[in-house]
């Protein structure tokens, strides 16, 4: 019973009284145990970075995306191992410093920091703009009940990253591939306060 009492003390308790140590019971307490642990692990992960959340222990179905290409681009999306400015320039190199978050800008419009959700939802260039149109009208198409509004980009784009229904999942992987292609016809972007590490 000791055991059991300090289920009450994890990092997310789990709470349990007498009755819940009946056969019925006991796979009641495994389940409450495993969403604990989930919970507890993907407030670690959000914790740890501003990147796109993962939720973590579960197969994602974007995994199931059939054509390679745009699945390696969704995958690479969700776990930022992209060719943005927000990851590039986290990172010194030779000869170059890293650069503040801030001054991660967009190599195109050079308005906002080059993110993932700049990059998919809000950039005007006009090639990004061609391609956001058409995806929204597909988007809209496959799940109609999609809300029109939202409280920013970054909420709008993770709640597409988790929606549930494959066929958007699908599309917004190849949508994912082709805005990533269209960023790596230009280079990126590089503050010239930060481009060289004084010797």
């Amino acid at each position: 019973m000791t055991d059991l009492a300090l289920m009450r003390k994890l990092p997310v308790p789990v709470d349990l009284c007498s009755r819940d140590l009946t056969p019925d019971g006991v796979s009641e307490i495994r389940k409450s145990l495993l969403e604990a642990c989930d919970k507890w692990l993907s407030r670690e992960v959000a914790d740890m970075s501003s990147r796109i959340p993962l939720t973590v222990l579960k197969l994602r179905q974007y995994l199931r995306v059939p054509v390679p290409a745009h699945r390696k681009a969704l995958t690479r999306l969700i776990l930022s191992a992209h060719t943005l400015s927000i990851e590039i320039l986290r990172y010194a190199e030779r000869r170059r410093e890293r650069a503040p978050r801030d001054f991660r800008f967009c190599r195109f419009c050079r308005l906002a920091v080059e993110s993932e959700s700049h990059a998919l939802i809000t950039c005007t260039t006009p090639t990004l703009t061609a391609l956001r149109c058409q995806f929204f009208m597909d988007i809209y198409r496959l799940v109609p009940d999609l809300p029109r509004s939202w409280a920013s980009a970054d909420d709008f784009l993770w709640h597409l990253v988790q929606c549930r229904d494959f066929d958007l999942t699908q599309r917004l992987a190849k949508y994912t591939y082709d805005v990533f292609a269209v960023f790596a016809t230009c280079p990126i972007f590089k503050p010239a306060e930060y481009l060289y590490i004084t010797l």
